[in-house]
């Protein structure tokens, strides 16, 4: 049974440009590795989220290293 779409999503730190894209596996958010409610690269509370474009999607999938680097 299918519970719904799990939600690809970007976060974007509009203090210091700091981005990732997040790709939770199930339901259940972890706060910090799916889920950021405060930038890891400066704390900033000034985060915007959104979902995630097909291109940050198959980034994230070919280069999952890469993640937060920008």
């Amino acid at each position: 049974m299918v519970w719904g779409k799990v939600h690809s999503w970007t976060f974007e730190c509009l203090d210091c440009e700091w981005r990732t894209t997040t790709m939770p596996a199930g339901d259940m958010l972890l706060r910090g590795v799916t889920h950021f409610d405060t930038c890891p690269a400066c704390s900033g509370e000034n985060l915007m989220r959104r979902e995630a474009t097909d291109l940050e999607r198959l980034i994230e999938r070919i280069l999952p290293a890469k993640r937060g680097a920008r």
